[in-house]
C-alpha cells in the first residue's frame, strides 16, 4: 500500500492563501467586468438612441446613419466580449467549487 502524505500545517495554510487570493482576484475581475459591461450597455443605448432619432428626421443622413451603424456594430462587439468574458470567468470560480 502507498503512503499517505499529509501536508504540514505551513503548506496547508499557505495553499489555503494562494486559493483564497485566487478567489478573490477572480471576484475583484469579476466586479471590474460587470462595470465595464455596465458602461458598454450604456453606450450602445445611447447609439442606438442616436439611431433612432436620425430616422426620425424629416430627411435622415444615410452618411451619419452609416456612421452611426458601425459604432453600433462595434458596441455590439464589445458587449459580446466582456459577456463572453464574464461567463468563461463565473464557469472558473464554479469549478474552482466557491
Amino acid at each position: 500500500m502507498g503512503t499517505i502524505v499529509v501536508p504540514s500545517a505551513g503548506l496547508r495554510v499557505l495553499w489555503i492563501r494562494t486559493f483564497v487570493n485566487s478567489v478573490l482576484d477572480m471576484t475583484m475581475d469579476l466586479t471590474l467586468l460587470k462595470t465595464q459591461m455596465k458602461s458598454f450597455r450604456t453606450s450602445f443605448t445611447v447609439c442606438d438612441k442616436k439611431i433612432d432619432d436620425e430616422l426620425l428626421k424629416e430627411a435622415p443622413e444615410l452618411k451619419q446613419l452609416s456612421i452611426l451603424k458601425s459604432q453600433l456594430s462595434d458596441k455590439f462587439a464589445r458587449l459580446d466580449t466582456c459577456q463572453a468574458e464574464i461567463t468563461n470567468l463565473i464557469l472558473k470560480i464554479e469549478d474552482a467549487g466557491i
